[in-house]
């Protein structure tokens, strides 16, 4: 099984990245920027002997333009496509929380594109996995308690279960 992650130079994605072992990485620091339409083409040529498309790079709208343009070219394959989305989502927005109004909204879009490709019913197979906080360095920057996180460890091996639960399918 070869895995495609994005984002995989940080936090999930780093520990991501080094559990899966054959797997390609696409992250800024790299060179590949989710937000440039043609990286973007690129990202989708180069994935193309993948099995597995993990959409961990947030980066505005730009993890559903990466999800949608995967999802494109992978609609008749029996690949997987994993949406890494946020918790956030399973709240409303109150007016003391508007200083994440942006993130909200974007990881909004991403779990409703997800869902709305999901119910066409094509041969691609999607799994969308969301947390609360996880104990990365930007929760640490952002000086987020250890205890209202999950590890980055537990992420991952969540992840994994989603990945191979999966792999009956394909």
């Amino acid at each position: 099984m070869k895995v495609a992650i994005t984002g995989h130079t940080n936090g999930i994605g780093k520990a991501l990245f080094t559990t899966v072992g054959n797997a390609v990485g696409f992250s800024k620091s790299t060179n590949w920027d989710i937000n440039d339409p043609v990286n973007r083409t690129d990202i989708i040529k180069s994935i193309e002997d993948c099995d597995v498309f993990i959409n961990n790079a947030f980066d505005g709208y730009a993890q559903c333009n990466m999800l949608f343009e995967v999802w494109k070219a992978w609609q008749h394959t029996d690949k997987l496509i994993v949406n890494i989305g946020s918790d956030v989502t399973k709240y409303s927005m109150s007016p003391k929380r508007l200083e994440i109004l942006d993130y909200y909204n974007y990881k909004i879009a991403l779990k409703e594109l997800h869902e709305r490709l999901q119910n066409l019913n094509t041969s691609v197979n999607m799994k969308y996995i969301s947390f609360g906080y996880v104990a990365t360095d930007k929760t640490v920057e952002m000086g987020i308690p250890d205890r209202m996180c999950i590890s980055v460890e537990n992420a991952v091996e969540q992840i994994m279960e989603c990945i191979n639960e999966s792999r009956i399918y394909m």
